[in-house]
């Protein structure tokens, strides 16, 4: 059984966010958005990995959320389909508040 665990995301990311996005959603952001969002000083990005018995990583998950004034907005948010109805996506909710 694979293990998850939360962690901010980095550029060596943007394949993989970019991959998940294409297969959660009907007008997916594209490569330059997550550059842009991940450079952002306001901004930030949690992933979630997964890791395989055999220690295989895949990225089953993602939410980027923005601080504004005293306020946190979440404003994307995608787990792998495989990957739904664990509690993944509370998990991050939870990590960015």
């Amino acid at each position: 059984m694979a293990r998850w665990h939360i962690t901010p995301a980095t550029r060596a990311d943007i394949e993989a966010l970019t991959s998940l996005e294409n297969r959660c959603f009907v007008r997916p952001w594209g490569r330059l958005s997550f550059e842009g969002e991940l450079a952002g000083r306001d901004s930030g990005c949690r992933v979630v990995r997964a890791t395989a018995p055999a220690g295989d990583e895949a990225l089953i998950a993602y939410l980027f959320y923005r601080f504004i004034a005293d306020e946190v907005h979440i404003y994307r948010i995608a787990v792998s389909p495989e990957w739904r109805r664990q509690g993944i996506g509370s998990q991050l909710v939870g990590e960015c508040l």
